[in-house]
């Protein structure tokens, strides 16, 4: 019996390893790490930078790579938020910006606006430079596991639309479209 309350970790787990079964898990790290410990579930499955964040990390016993579990769109990436018009706040903010991470985000976003995915559909994406290309993993899940469809792909350079663009083809092709329309149901 797995804690957690992520239908994208959910349903990625479930692929994986169909014989687990999953309660709901919420609180803060510590609150589900004792929830453990207590016996309300046999693991938790946890974000490990939260862990090590909160120097919880001893509790680690199993870390999942991206080819077994892929992170949320956008997850990690931080972001501030200033009005358009204000120059001198600009400029201000500007050594905080991480190309790397704006394209990652950028990628991303685009992916999930052109498939339309919501908060009801399990999807994860990890977009990364590799060398000198630019590389994607992405899934699309029904929150059950039962159906899913994965890719991966890779484009020369920083080419992010592109990347998003046949990301979302490559799933598409494989179902992507009935899987979000029966998650919403």
């Amino acid at each position: 019996v797995i804690g957690t309350s992520s239908l994208r970790r959910q349903a990625q787990l479930t692929i994986l390893r169909p014989d687990l079964r999953f309660v709901p898990l919420r609180g803060n790290v510590d609150t589900r790490i004792n929830k453990v410990h207590r016996g309300d579930c046999d693991a938790a499955l946890l974000a490990l930078a939260g862990l090590r964040r909160s120097n919880l990390d001893r509790y680690v016993t199993q870390i999942l790579d991206a080819d077994e579990m892929l992170p949320a769109p956008g997850q990690g990436i931080l972001a501030v938020q200033g009005r358009r018009d204000d120059d001198e706040l600009r400029t201000l903010l500007a050594p905080l910006d991480d190309p790397a991470a704006r394209v990652a985000l950028s990628c991303e976003r685009r992916l999930i606006a052109r498939l339309e995915g919501g908060c009801r559909t399990p999807i994860g994406a990890w977009t990364r430079r590799s060398h000198e290309r630019l590389r994607g993993d992405a899934v699309v899940a029904m929150p059950d596991g039962s159906r899913f469809a994965r890719a991966r792909a890779e484009v020369p350079g920083g080419d992010w639309q592109s990347l998003a663009d046949d990301l979302v083809d490559r799933l598409l092709a494989q179902g992507a479209g009935g899987i979000i329309a029966a998650s919403r149901t």
